[in-house]
């Protein structure tokens, strides 16, 4: 369990979140008055709306670092040009994007390289580049084929982004 969530009556649930054991206690997130008549559903969608505002919290903090790295020119990039770079040289740690981005570039068949759209021939091979409509699919593969992550955000995080970059990435130290 990463996660804790209690709900009940305000009582209830707050006298079981305070005999929680210390490893429990760590892992408490909120307690939640609701009501006894509530239905499955109803309980679902509110761990859902905390699980959803945790979620949140984390994509914000995770771009917040990342901006910072990319300000003092340290272990991460953004755009679209340098994390293809960063990724065809085997870089990128963890790709960061805005949820629901749709972005174009080639792909070299070649040598299986990935490169900005504007391309029409490989810049390391020669080879005609194939016109790729979903680049980040062919990136997102690519991230978890050479162990790293990739984190789509939304909402504030992604906003924080896009002043920036629309797809960025945190790099292998």
């Amino acid at each position: 369990v990463d996660r804790l969530i209690i709900g009940g009556s305000v009582a209830a649930a707050s006298e079981l979140a305070r005999v929680l054991p210390k490893r429990s206690k760590g892992r408490l997130v909120e307690v939640l008055p609701i009501p006894i008549t509530a239905t499955n559903e109803e309980i679902l969608a509110r761990a859902s709306e905390v699980q959803a505002g945790l979620e949140r919290a984390e994509e914000l903090e995770i771009v917040r670092d990342l901006l910072k790295e990319v300000r003092k020119g340290g272990r991460a990039v953004a755009g679209l040009g340098p994390t293809l770079a960063a990724l065809n040289e085997g870089r990128v740690w963890k790709l960061i994007y805005l949820q629901g981005l749709e972005l174009a570039g080639g792909h070299c068949a070649s040598c299986n390289m990935l490169f900005d759209p504007a391309d029409e021939n490989c810049p390391l091979c020669g080879a005609p580049l194939r016109r790729e409509s979903q680049i980040l699919d062919r990136m997102s593969h690519a991230v978890l084929d050479q162990g790293g992550h990739v984190e789509p955000v939304d909402g504030p995080a992604a906003e924080a982004l896009r002043q920036v970059a629309e797809v960025a990435a945190f790099l292998h130290a």
